[in-house]
């Protein structure tokens, strides 16, 4: 039961830092504090619905296979192998964040270029690694498909809290008050 709250809280933490992500840098605001909350509510949302689903695939599949408590335990040991890779890399990523606090700009500046800035070009990559190493020590394919469906529900997490923020990030900026558009 630990090393599941231990992977939720994650996730959860995940969804928010994914709102933050797909929110900053597009508000000309001065002031942007609740802007910046509100962008993390809705990925902590969205992080809560996915869940919410996963959590509720994971009961039907302990309902209808034929040893759950031997279902569970592989579960129960997929998260304990997705722990060693994201708990370390959490530790630094949090680490990071609350060296934030500190008032000087140079220790901040120094933290998110050389720890955020590459931590979050490296998150899909530490994420599927995790996924992959509980799958491959998984006995049972239905635990390690769920693994890799946990993991890319998460990665989807950032994509859909940051269409919320950009949703024409498909879509060229023609018509869209470019230099095409003068004088029309």
């Amino acid at each position: 039961m630990i090393v599941a709250v231990v992977l939720c809280l994650m996730a959860l933490c995940d969804g928010a830092l994914s709102g933050f992500r797909a929110a900053a840098g597009r508000n000309a605001l001065v002031r942007k504090q609740q802007y910046y909350v509100r962008a993390a509510a809705h990925g902590l949302v969205a992080a809560l619905a996915a869940l919410a689903v996963l959590g509720a695939t994971i009961g039907l599949t302990l309902g209808v296979a034929e040893d759950p408590a031997g279902r569970y335990e592989g579960f129960v040991a997929a998260g304990g192998r997705m722990l060693v890779v994201y708990l370390p890399y959490s530790v630094l990523v949090l680490g990071a964040l609350a060296g934030l606090a500190i008032p000087r700009f140079e220790v901040r500046s120094v933290l998110t270029t050389l720890i955020l800035g590459p931590s979050t070009l490296l998150r899909p990559l530490i994420i599927m690694a995790g996924a992959v190493l509980a799958g491959v020590g998984a006995r049972d394919p239905v635990v390690a498909s769920l693994a890799w469906l946990a993991a890319l529900v998460v990665l989807a997490i950032e994509f859909v809290v940051a269409r919320r923020h950009y949703p024409d990030l498909d879509l060229p900026p023609v018509g869209r008050g470019t230099t095409d558009t003068i004088g029309r």
